[in-house]
Parts: structure tokens; sequence; C-alpha cells
């Protein structure tokens, strides 16, 4: 690999570690979020502990599974696996940057580095680039960032409204 260079605690990276840092615990929020449902879902002991120790993606299919075998309207189901399913492309966006080093990036006409915040970041996936010729980075607009930001935000308030509505529903299930 070449030597690309760095640098530390440039001014002009502000925006974006502060975005980033944002998206970080925010989704730790999702996570958590995995947890409060497994907790609320599954009743032996065993089986949720060893749900939670899962990894993030596994732990959203067993409560996809577990949900699925919930005597409650077929609409709900729904309306919760596409909750779950948006906390992907997030999950997609937060592994990248937070497991992988990331190279800023400029849109500019003379190929020099300007004095101003980065126009996006390239986390580059260091494992998959030797094997795919190079194609191991993922360019991030600032924007994504802000967008996975409100979108995490939206989805941690979806889902945790879907709780309520599901529990609500398996409990009138339950009583009749």
């Amino acid at each position: 690999m070449p030597f690309i260079g760095y640098f530390l605690n440039s001014e002009h990276l502000e925006p974006w570690v502060w975005h980033i840092g944002k998206l970080v615990v925010n989704f730790n929020a999702i996570e958590l979020m995995t947890l409060t449902w497994l907790e609320q879902l599954e009743k032996d002991p065993e089986r949720h502990d060893e749900l939670v120790n899962l990894s993030f993606g596994k732990r959203v299919a067993a409560i996809k599974s577990i949900v699925g075998k919930t005597a409650v309207s077929e609409n709900l189901k729904q309306e919760i696996r596409d909750a779950w399913g948006k906390t992907k492309e997030i999950a997609r966006v937060r592994n990248s940057i937070g497991h992988n080093p990331v190279i800023f990036g400029w849109h500019t006409e003379d190929g020099q580095q300007p004095e101003r915040p980065p126009d996006f970041i390239g986390p580059l996936n260091v494992k998959n680039s030797r094997n795919s010729g190079g194609a191991g980075a993922l360019i991030v607009e600032f924007d994504q960032i802000t967008n996975a930001i409100d979108d995490s935000v939206a989805g941690i308030q979806r889902l945790h409204d879907l709780l309520i509505m599901l529990l609500d529903e398996m409990s009138k299930t339950q009583s009749t």
C-alpha cells in the first residue's frame, strides 16, 4: 500500500469528527434497542443470554424470528420487519467508518488539499481491498452521515413505539 499521509487533530476535521461521534452514539442506542426488545420478548433465560451475546445483525434476525411467531397482526409484523430492516443501512455506514481506516478527500479542480473541511471520507476496507482489486473503499459524503444520524433518531423512536404496540397487542391476544 503506498504511503498516503495523515494528519491529526486538524481543525478542518472537526465537523466530521462531531458527526461521526454522533452517529456512533446514536447507533449505540439502536444496539441497546435490540437488547431491550430481547429482554421483553425472550422469556427463556438461557436463550436470552445466548441472544444478547450475538452480533447486531444476528440479534435483529432473532428479534424478527421471535416476532414472526407471535399472535399479532401481520401488518404490525411487517412494520417491525421494515423498521429493523432500515437499521441495516445505518449499521453499514457506522461499521464502515468505525472498523476501518478513514481517508478524507476533497472535490477540487487542481488536486490540492484546500484549507477547509473535507467533502467526503473513504473508509478503506483493507481486509477486502487486496482481493477486490483495490475496490475496498466506500465513499461517504457528509450528507450521508447527517442522514444516517437523522435516520438513527427516527429509527430509535419508531422501534420504541413499535415495541409498545407489539407488547400491547401481545397482551390482548394472551388475555383472550
